[in-house]
C-alpha cells in the first residue's frame, strides 16, 4: 500500500464513510496515528479488518485506490486525509453538549495541512480544509461561537493534544466571553471573560 499525499486542500467539503475513514485510519500507522483515533473515538473502528475491507471497496470504487507498482495506492481527497491521520501533530476535538445529541468536530494539523473533520448523517465524516490565514485554534473557537450562536448555553469540552501529551477544557459563556474551566484531577480555579483572541491563545499554548 503506497500513499501518494498532496498538501493542495480542496475547496469544498469531502464526505467518507465510516468503513472508509476506519480503512485510512488502519492503513497507515505513522506518528500521529494513535492521536487520530483517540481524537475520532474510533478505537472500536480500527480494531474491525471487515469494516477495513468495506472502506477499502468503497474507496476503490471512487477512484482513490488503485493498483501500483508497489501495491494498492491512495490518491486524491483521500489520500489528503490519511496523510493528515496519520502525520498529524496537532489536533483539537470540541464536543458540545446541549440538547439532544451533542455536535463533534475534530481539527488535525499536519505539516503543511490543516483539515476539520465533522461526523454528518449516516455515518459519514465530511473532511473540509482550513483557511490557510486562520490558526488551527482560531477555527476552533471560531466553531465554538458559530455553535453559541445557534445554541445559546451550550457547554463545550475542548481536547488540546499533540502527540506527547492532551489538555482538556470545559467551556461555556460568561457574559460576552468565555469561562474556561481545566479538567483535570485537582480543584482548579475556573477563569471568566476570556475573549477569543485569548481562548486561542490558550489552545495555542497547549499545543506546544
Amino acid at each position: 500500500m503506497t500513499e501518494n499525499p498532496t498538501t493542495e486542500q480542496a475547496p469544498e467539503p469531502v464526505g467518507f464513510g465510516l468503513a472508509e475513514l476506519t480503512f485510512l485510519l488502519s492503513s497507515f500507522d505513522g506518528p500521529g496515528h494513535a492521536r487520530s483515533v483517540e481524537a475520532l473515538e474510533a478505537e472500536g473502528w480500527v480494531s474491525d479488518e471487515t469494516l477495513a475491507q468495506v472502506g477499502l471497496s468503497g474507496l476503490a470504487a471512487r477512484g482513490f485506490v488503485e493498483p501500483g507498482e508497489q501495491g494498492l495506492g491512495i490518491g486524491g481527497p483521500a489520500s489528503t486525509v490519511a496523510h493528515a491521520l496519520g502525520e498529524g501533530k496537532l489536533w483539537i476535538s470540541l464536543r458540545i453538549d446541549g440538547d439532544g445529541e451533542p455536535s463533534r468536530v475534530v481539527l488535525v494539523e499536519a505539516d503543511g495541512l490543516r483539515l476539520l473533520l465533522q461526523p454528518g448523517i449516516l455515518n459519514t465524516w465530511f473532511a473540509t480544509p482550513v483557511p490557510e490565514e486562520l490558526t488551527t485554534s482560531q477555527i476552533a473557537v471560531s466553531v465554538l461561537h458559530q455553535h453559541e450562536e445557534e445554541r445559546p448555553g451550550n457547554v463545550a469540552t475542548a481536547t488540546v493534544s499533540t502527540r506527547e501529551r492532551s489538555s482538556s477544557y470545559r467551556l461555556e459563556r460568561d457574559g460576552e466571553g468565555w469561562k474556561i474551566t481545566p479538567v483535570t484531577g485537582d480543584v482548579v480555579d475556573a477563569v471568566s471573560g476570556l475573549g477569543p483572541g485569548e481562548v486561542a491563545a490558550l489552545f495555542d499554548a497547549a499545543g506546544l
